[in-house]
């Protein structure tokens, strides 16, 4: 019995032997397309494929009735087969393809030729309302009455209907191409007028009065009298004056460093005025070169000694100086502010790239001081 299995891919008939399926499962390789697949799916018997009294196949030109359709390739070693359990392969049958159609005796029906048919469209009409007009009230008059419904407007006629086409033959057009089909005709129209909204006193706008001042042309005459502007003419100088007096006193103290030719003019001033003048506050100018803290003779007194430096060219007014003692922890135990006077400072201000040297003695009692600091300021 010759067994016989088919290619699920290329659809490729083959010869089989029941001993090689068994020796690899069934899984065989297409010599034609290669793919590899499961020949007991597709197996068949060769006596069943071939219909009885079928004509036998001509071989093809150059190529030999014996051999093969095409290699059988299996994924199992040569050494696991014996010559014995190979015979001899049947020739193949081969079967021309046949097409199960129906013939084609009618031709198909032609498809009717579709004719467009202009259809004309009358002219629309579109009647808006007209806006009611509103009247705003005066400013010192009487309260508005409400006003009155306005009379309908009687309707406008509709427009006329196209007469109905008659059902005679249309005759299409000599042109080949198909025109594209009409647009549809839109609804009637509304051609109804809206009635106009009644416009009383609570819906009217609000029309805020005029102020008076605006009205009274009199008010802008005042401006154009001749005492009016004579008064305009001598008050603006003063002004001018009065906000340069201003600029020099608000200023005096640094106009006095850096102009001092303008330094008797602002005394004289400032003794008219009632203020003071003295050398500016200029923190940033001054430097802390040194500070120490030593103990004196005495058990409870501390000696301190600074020196501060002054950067600026001109005079700086002189700081007080914010003294803050510590103990070995690191707590404030006592803060004192130390004033110009208590330290002997040479004057109200120190010169212009000059030093001053500090030297004060501290009165500590029993504290337990064991750091500092220095702060300079401004009271």
């Amino acid at each position: 019995m010759s067994l016989l299995t088919r290619c699920h891919a290329c659809h490729m008939v083959f010869h089989v032997v029941q001993d090689q399926l068994k020796v690899s499962e069934g899984w065989v390789r297409c010599g034609r397309c290669g793919e590899v697949f499961n020949a007991l799916e597709h197996l068949f018997e060769a006596d069943a494929a071939a219909p009885a009294g079928a004509p036998t196949p001509t071989p093809l030109a150059g190529t030999s009735a014996t051999e093969p359709d095409s290699q059988l390739h299996t994924d199992f070693g040569a050494s696991t087969l014996a010559a014995s359990d190979f015979g001899p392969l049947p020739a193949p049958s081969r079967q021309p393809p046949t097409w199960d159609l129906p013939p084609l005796t009618t031709a198909p029906p032609p498809v009717p030729a579709v004719t467009a048919v202009a259809v004309p469209v009358p002219a629309l009409t579109v009647v808006l309302p007209q806006p009611p007009t509103v009247t705003p009230p005066a400013a010192d008059g009487p309260a508005p009455a409400p006003a009155t419904e306005a009379p309908p407007q009687p309707p406008a006629p509709a427009p006329e209907q196209p007469p109905a086409a008659s059902p005679s033959p249309v005759t299409p057009p000599p042109s080949t191409e198909q025109p594209p089909p009409a647009p549809p005709v839109p609804p009637e129209a509304s051609s109804t007028a809206a009635e106009p909204v009644a416009v009383t006193a609570d819906t009217a706008p609000t029309v805020h009065p005029v102020p008076g001042f605006l009205q009274d042309p009199a008010a802008a005459r005042w401006y154009h009298r001749r005492w009016a502007r004579w008064m305009m003419a001598l008050l603006a100088p003063l002004l001018v004056l009065l906000l340069g007096l201003q600029v020099l006193v608000q200023y005096r103290n640094e106009l006095s460093t850096h102009y001092t030719g303008l330094r008797g003019y602002l005394v004289k001033m400032c003794s008219v005025v009632g203020c003071q003048l003295e050398s500016p506050r200029a923190l940033e100018q001054l430097v802390l070169v040194s500070s120490k803290i030593q103990q004196t003779s005495a058990k409870n007194v501390l000696h301190l000694r600074a020196e501060l430096h002054n950067r600026a060219r001109h005079p700086v007014r002189t700081p007080s100086l914010d003294l803050t003692l510590t103990d070995a922890y690191g707590q404030v135990l006592v803060r004192k502010m130390l004033q110009p006077q208590e330290l002997r400072s040479p004057g109200e201000s120190i010169r212009g790239s000059n030093s001053w040297q500090i030297s004060a003695f501290i009165d500590v009692g029993t504290l337990p001081v064991a750091g500092f600091s220095l702060v300079l300021f401004y009271p």
